[in-house]
């Protein structure tokens, strides 16, 4: 999923920074995962249920705790 599909609120025009907060659900019985786009291509990432919670926007996914596992994901498209 795309978070910019789900945004209430209007661009922030202002000088201020507009704090915001993100949440994530999902099923007990799946399995979490978090896509990455770079150079090298599109990877996923089979992660654990804390890995949100160490993970900062804009980092290398692959360097944080709680990555279980690194998947290619060349075989999807994406625009």
């Amino acid at each position: 999923m795309d978070n910019r599909t789900v945004h209430f609120s209007t661009p922030n025009r202002t000088g201020r920074v507009r704090v915001a907060a993100a949440a994530v659900v999902a099923p007990r019985t799946s399995e979490p995962l978090h896509y990455w786009l770079d150079e090298s291509g599109l990877c996923e990432l089979v992660v654990s249920r804390d890995f949100y919670l160490r993970y900062r926007i804009g980092e290398d996914p692959r360097m944080v705790e709680g990555v279980v596992e690194v998947r290619d994901a060349s075989q999807f498209t994406y625009a």
